[in-house]
């Protein structure tokens, strides 16, 4: 039963092999070799929505990234690779049946074009989708940018003032603005600015708080409007970042491209600098971003109904099935991955793995629900030990 338990504890994705070797009173080297013995996990089938992502999780000498597939309608992982580049990757889709590639329909990934040249070249019956969560996360990144800009103009402007008891009434009511911008920008903003506006934090029933720098009774609804009131190229942006969240909130297959085609219209006229070259972005992955909108279902599900009813009330019934049917129907999102990637990341960092085989084994043996380990020894297995050695 020993060789049973070990293999049980190596499936827990935060179980380290000597936590284990301590539990059973054996050494670490003999659960490795447990491990290594029964645990050889082949490839699973890829899936109708493939979705790729990299972690930095495991250095090798070709690359500090592991390439992850997960299917999207069971979110198991589908391989993970040692590496992200083209050539390795060309290598390693060259080896899957056509037949195979073929039945692929989707593919999602964020913003690296390695991915879109892959699925053009790999997957001849799929599109590559570019979903929101990545272009939501550039233009925050971008948003921050904006906001760093103005905070340090302020900065700057507050140490290059003059002594107190030397300013003007008109000079000291300048400094004081300079003062509590930067202190929004430099306390508040840089997390409020991930936040929705609707978000119920900024209600402005809320209790208001003291606030010691602007003396007087704050909430976050009253701090937030104040850090939009500092620069109007600051709450253009927000603005923006605004209507790109409205974009894939209500955007279909359908409206997509002519709402895209005004999103980027109205980025590229901006007058902030960030956020023109976001509109360089959104051209680029045009095609890819209106691909995410492409809906997806899961099993179909058959009705048959009664031929004898009235027809008003069959009218009401097929009614009441299709929109039971629109509202099955999503839109894949390759968040879904991050999730797994952070798994990825733990599972290195509790024991720092150095053999690739058997990090590529943990993972796989860990992350998906299926899969299990062998009650035999594999010889073939025992290779993999040999890579340590080299």
């Amino acid at each position: 039963m020993t060789v049973y338990n070990v293999l049980q504890d190596c499936s827990r994705p935060h179980e380290t092999f000597k936590a284990i070797a301590e539990r059973y009173h054996i050494s670490p080297s003999t659960v490795l070799r447990i491990f290594d013995s029964h645990v050889n996990i082949p490839r699973r089938k890829l899936p109708r929505y493939l979705v790729v992502d990299e972690t930095y999780a495991f250095h090798t000498a070709v690359s500090d990234y592991v390439f992850v597939m997960m299917d999207y309608e069971t979110m198991d992982i589908i391989d993970v690779l040692p590496s992200r580049k083209k050539a390795d990757l060309d290598a390693y889709f060259q080896k899957i049946p056509l037949k195979e590639r073929e039945e692929v329909q989707i593919v999602s990934s964020d913003m690296w074009n390695t991915y879109r040249d892959m699925t053009h070249r790999w997957f001849p019956k799929a599109v590559h989708s570019c979903d929101s969560f990545h272009l939501k996360m550039e233009l925050s990144r971008c948003v921050q940018k904006v906001r760093i800009r103005i905070m340090n103009h302020h900065r700057i402007l507050k140490k290059e003032a003059k002594p107190v008891r030397e300013m003007t009434p008109d000079e000291l009511m300048e400094f004081n603005h300079h003062v509590k911008s930067y202190y929004l920008l430099k306390k508040f903003a840089q997390w409020m600015l991930y936040k929705r506006p609707s978000d119920e934090l900024f209600d402005p029933n809320r209790k208001k708080k003291y606030n010691r720098v602007f003396r007087e009774y704050l909430n976050y609804h009253d701090i937030y409007c104040r850090i939009l009131e500092i620069d109007n190229e600051l709450s253009e942006a927000v603005a923006l970042q605004e209507q790109l969240y409205h974009f894939f909130r209500k955007s279909t297959i359908k409206t997509a491209p002519t709402a895209l085609k005004e999103l980027i219209y109205n980025f590229s006229t901006s007058a902030v600098k960030e956020m023109c070259s976001f509109s360089a972005t959104l051209c680029q992955w045009r095609t890819s971003i209106i691909n995410s909108f492409t809906p997806i279902e899961g099993d179909e599900e058959s009705y048959v109904i009664d031929d004898s009813l009235p027809n008003a009330k069959k009218e009401i019934i097929t009614e009441y099935l299709e929109d039971h049917k629109a509202k099955k129907r999503t839109r894949i999102n390759s968040s879904v991955i991050e999730n797994r990637n952070k798994l990825i990341k733990d599972i290195k960092h509790e024991s720092g793995y150095s053999n690739w085989h058997r990090f590529r084994n943990k993972v796989l043996l860990c992350l998906n629900s299926e899969t299990t380990f062998f009650l035999e020894p594999q010889p073939t297995s025992r290779e993999w030990i040999n890579e340590k050695k080299k």
